[in-house]
């Protein structure tokens, strides 16, 4: 697979589209002509389509927008064949409720670009040391899926927990005993969210929650059952019970915005979980619903769903 990924493009951007459609028509992986305004021009039987016309993103996963584009202009494969470039690039979609991982090669045409989506092995979108979906692989989807809740008008939720004073068990314990729990916090993670949520390691100590129709309570009750769940992890080194505890920031809401903007408003909720003496959830104020007479602030308090 990994030489026929190589030479086919090639041989194919030295003919005509015409001269190598049998080729491509042969192809055991996705290959599709996309127009310069993102319709689907033509794909081979290998490719996956949810309707046969339309615009690529919304013939092929559902989308409504570009499923590389950033919100700023064309996605990555039409800058490129607008410059008479080829480029090769990771992308991740998701397929029946599970995540599929693909090389993609472009090669300009005359009108659009000439894409292969070939599959790769699932590990690159993992983190290694959790199991859980990479950094790249969870902006990815996370991007992709609030794109597809803004089109549905669904609510959903984004957290970030972080756990308390890790820096103490590496320096206490050891790198080796920092990995054996940051092992069994990804098995709390993955054991403990539903099978349409989207759970990754952001970096470190940090990961990242993607809540598909979630309003705010509901993502206030998931997360405070995953602080409990981690507060009560226990990981066993060399005879030390290592344990610590974990704070989160949330952001809720119908998502007519950019991730960037979603993102900084759950980061800056989990500053101030931390601030306010960590183990503990707080909202991102700038998400909030109008108040209401008699409402209590934005916190909640370790074991409030208890």
């Amino acid at each position: 697979m990994t030489e026929m990924a190589t030479a086919v493009p090639q041989a194919v951007a030295r003919l005509s589209f015409d001269a190598a459609r049998p080729l491509l028509e042969k192809m055991p992986f996705p290959a599709l002509w996309i127009g310069e305004d993102y319709s689907l021009r033509w794909a081979n039987a290998a490719t996956p389509l949810q309707r046969p016309q339309g615009k690529c993103h919304e013939c092929l996963h559902g989308y409504d927008a570009p499923c590389d584009s950033q919100g700023s202009g064309p996605c990555r494969s039409l800058r490129a064949a607008a410059q008479g470039q080829t480029c090769e690039f990771v992308h991740a979609h998701r397929v029946d409720g599970g995540l599929e991982l693909f090389k993609v090669v472009a090669l300009p045409l005359t009108e659009g670009v000439l894409e292969f989506h070939i599959p790769i092995d699932e590990s690159f979108s993992r983190d290694a040391l959790t199991g859980l979906l990479n950094r790249p692989a969870i902006e990815q989807v996370t991007r992709q899926g609030i794109r597809l809740m803004r089109r549905l008008r669904q609510q959903c939720a984004v957290a970030i927990l972080d756990l308390d004073r890790f820096k103490r068990i590496n320096d206490g314990f050891g790198h080796a005993a920092g990995d054996a729990y940051l092992r069994a916090v990804g098995e709390v993670l993955r054991r403990e969210t539903r099978s349409t949520d989207l759970v990754g390691r952001w970096g470190g100590e940090e990961f990242l929650i993607f809540m598909p129709g979630c309003d705010r309570r509901g993502a206030g009750i998931k997360v405070q059952r995953l602080l409990a769940a981690l507060r009560e992890l226990r990981v066993e080194f060399h005879g030390s019970d290592i344990r610590t505890t974990t704070s989160a920031g949330i952001w809720t809401g119908h998502p007519r915005t950019t991730f960037e903007r979603i993102y900084e408003g759950a980061d800056a909720a989990l500053y101030q979980a931390k601030a306010e003496g960590r183990d503990r959830l707080c909202f991102a104020r700038e998400h909030l619903p109008p108040p209401q007479a008699g409402a209590q602030d934005h916190r909640f308090q370790a074991g409030q769903f208890a």
